[in-house]
């Protein structure tokens, strides 16, 4: 019964174990800072260069006796070492003590401050050239390291970060340049200002959105004038010339010939032509003729016209 109970928990051991070795794979060297003289402080309240690490698992995993380097590896291929001669100087091992606070669950975050280690396990024993490369090897030291960065900070301001952006699942990660770095948390690219925004800013009481719309529907409308005002004569033009396309062509005018008229005949046609105006002018002429009043006295003052009659009886 004993044998059995221990050989449950010797198959929890090597099965978190194996768990662990499996997420030290994952880990990811995320974002480096060099020259820090505004940013945050380790845990003695100095300002010094840091580097990230990023569990990129989904299972929980350790630090603890891993090792980072700025020491090129020893060897070759899956040969390949950390060189422990450069120790204290370019190659930093986590301790194993620390396993603790070493800890590193799913997604999360370790920050390494670069310089004194008596610090806290938290800082290497080695400082940052301005351009080099970063390696983390596993607790063995051996193989390929789990995850290397290269750097050049030569034309980087200080307080700038280098960070990674991790795409999809077989996409290419790219390090780009950050102006706030993101210690502890994941790298993310600030979203552009949309155009709304910044109008929004610039804006506040909405003077230039106002003109800005009222000017777009006065000239919608201008536009609008035109076009129905051509299209209208247009129009016009076309029904004119239908209309005088269809209608008769005017007999008024007609040519005349009078070359074999004699001039008895054509006295005869001007005198009933004048005949027929004088005829014509008659009709519409109007005469109005005044008398003068016989009586010297004027209508105005008599009163004659204001006296009722007697009525006269009939016999």
């Amino acid at each position: 019964m004993k044998l059995k109970k221990y050989s449950l928990v010797v198959v929890a051991l090597l099965s978190f174990l194996g768990a662990s070795a499996q997420g030290v794979e994952n880990l990811r060297i995320n974002e480096v800072l060099i020259s820090n003289e505004n940013g945050i402080n380790d845990s003695y309240g100095e300002k010094t260069g840091w580097i990230e690490i990023y569990n990129d698992g989904y299972v929980s995993t350790t630090l603890a006796g891993c090792y980072i380097s700025i020491a090129p590896p020893l060897g070759s291929g899956e040969d390949m070492f950390v060189d422990k001669s450069v120790f204290g100087a370019e190659t930093y091992c986590i301790p194993k003590s620390a396993n603790n606070v070493m800890s590193m669950p799913p997604r999360a975050y370790s920050l390494f401050f670069t310089g004194d280690s008596s610090h806290s396990p938290f800082n290497t024993t080695f400082t940052l050239p301005v351009k080099g490369t970063i390696y983390l090897w596993n607790a063995s030291g051996k193989g390929v390291p789990i995850d290397t960065f290269k750097y050049d900070f030569s034309e980087i301001p200080s307080d700038n970060s280098l960070a990674v952006i991790r795409g999809a699942r077989g996409t290419k990660n790219v390090i780009k340049t950050f102006v706030n770095p993101t210690p502890g948390h994941a790298n993310y690219v600030e979203a552009a200002v949309s155009p709304t925004e910044k109008l929004k800013e610039q804006d506040k009481y909405g003077f230039i959105m106002t003109l800005t719309a009222v000017s777009v529907v006065f000239l919608a409308l201008m536009i609008l004038y035109l076009v129905f005002r051509t299209v209208g004569k247009f129009m016009q033009k076309r029904d004119a010339a239908k209309i005088k396309a269809s209608m008769p062509k005017s007999q008024s005018k007609k040519e005349v010939i009078v070359g074999d008229l004699s001039g008895e005949v054509a006295a005869a046609i001007t005198i009933a032509l004048k005949a027929y105006q004088d005829e014509l002018e008659a009709e519409e002429q109007m005469q109005l003729t005044l008398n003068r009043v016989a009586k010297s006295y004027s209508p105005w003052s008599s009163k004659i016209h204001g006296l009722t009659h007697e009525p006269e009886r009939k016999r």
